[in-house]
């Protein structure tokens, strides 16, 4: 289901490393493929709302295990 344009209130930009905006657009590309009708905005609010669901601890806790995979423990 897509949400109409009109229907959101605001807009949020936010700045992604390239690769992020490539593996989601990849993954709308495989999704496509299969017949869903989806877009790289649907897909990222739909990822978003899912996360924003956790507790603080449990958003803490994926945060820091994230940044050790991926940044190296940088914060």
């Amino acid at each position: 289901m897509s949400v109409p344009r009109g229907t959101r209130a605001a807009r949020l930009s936010l700045r992604v490393p390239a690769g992020l905006k490539d593996d989601v657009r990849r993954t709308v590309a495989a999704l496509q493929k299969r017949g869903l009708r989806t877009s790289e905005s649907e897909l990222v609010e739909l990822l978003v709302s899912d996360g924003l669901r956790a507790s603080a601890d449990q958003l803490d806790a994926r945060l820091r295990d994230w940044r050790q995979a991926h940044l190296g423990g940088q914060s």
